[in-house]
């Protein structure tokens, strides 16, 4: 299995490495759910993804 996933595993080494820190941080992704959750505490059940999106759009 490994061998097969050499390229993916091996992707990072042709990004520059000045970017390194940035891809291996899942800060963004971490902000972003708590957002979510934030944005949804009080509403319970949202009806469909759709719904979820355009509520959650909302500024």
């Amino acid at each position: 299995m490994l061998v097969n996933a050499e390229p993916d595993l091996l992707a990072l080494v042709a990004v520059p490495r000045r970017h390194w820190r940035r891809i291996w941080s899942t800060s963004p992704l971490e902000r972003e759910n708590r957002e979510i959750m934030r944005r949804t505490d009080g509403v319970g059940v949202v009806p469909n993804a759709p719904a979820l999106l355009a509520w959650l759009g909302r500024s």
